[in-house]
């Protein structure tokens, strides 16, 4: 049964290519239909095509990857397409990583390389941590890329980073923890954040739900505590029933 379904699929898709198939069902052939893969992107590389059509064509067929590439370079490329093949196309990462340094990287294309290529990490932090930097690229750095981590923290601690970018290293960058904690408590977080702490980062789980004690707790922050901290469920317990009813 298998087998059948499988033949008729394979008629269908040969009727496509001889009914003079648009660029959107020629992606989808070279995309999903390995065995029609390199008839389809000869059709697409012969017709008028779009820079993603080539990006696609990189990605999927090997054997004309150096051929759509070549006719790539002969037209405006912009940093998305760059990023598509420094993605996915690992045997033209250095050519597209260089013809993106030569455009002029934005902030955000270079969080992208730090966050989805981690062999251009170390590189892209480094052209990052060089510019001018908002806080959202500061955070990247501090979260993905280690031997920066110092220089980047002391450039955040100077931007006056708010409460849910402290959370973020916080949760994710444990060397950090405790400085972006004393940080955060500066900046008199809401219960909120403490309920944050309280559900997602156990090592000091303990101190946020103490605190938020503390705070005339809502029904939601002492369900927070009962569920998530054991040592303090007799406290939030008492202060529950201290709450008036619904």
């Amino acid at each position: 049964m298998r087998g059948e379904k499988d033949a008729k699929r394979r008629k269908m898709w040969k009727e496509v290519l001889r009914k003079n198939p648009s660029n959107h069902e020629l992606r989808i052939v070279i995309e999903y239909i390995p065995y029609l893969r390199v008839k389809a992107a000869r059709i697409l590389l012969s017709r008028t095509n779009t820079n993603y059509d080539l990006c696609v064509i990189m990605r999927y067929v090997p054997s004309l990857r150096e051929q759509a590439w070549n006719l790539l370079l002969t037209r405006n490329i912009n940093s998305h397409e760059l990023l598509y093949i420094l993605a996915h196309v690992p045997s033209l990462r250095k050519e597209a990583w260089q013809r993106l340094l030569e455009q002029g990287a934005s902030n955000t294309d270079l969080r992208y390389v730090i966050k989805q290529i981690p062999s251009l990490r170390k590189k892209a932090a480094e052209e990052l941590v060089r510019s001018p930097c908002t806080n959202a690229d500061l955070i990247c750095i501090i979260r993905y890329v280690p031997h920066l981590r110092k220089i980047a923290w002391q450039k955040l601690t100077l931007q006056n980073p708010s409460r849910g970018e402290l959370l973020n290293v916080i949760e994710f960058v444990p060397s950090l923890r405790k400085k972006a904690f004393l940080l955060l408590l500066s900046k008199n977080p809401s219960n909120y954040h403490l309920r944050y702490i309280v559900r997602y980062i156990p090592p000091l789980r303990e101190k946020a739900a103490k605190l938020l004690l503390t705070r005339h707790p809502t029904r939601e922050d002492l369900f927070y505590i009962l569920q998530y901290v054991p040592a303090l469920r007799k406290e939030a317990t008492e202060k529950l029933r201290s709450l008036p009813s619904y």
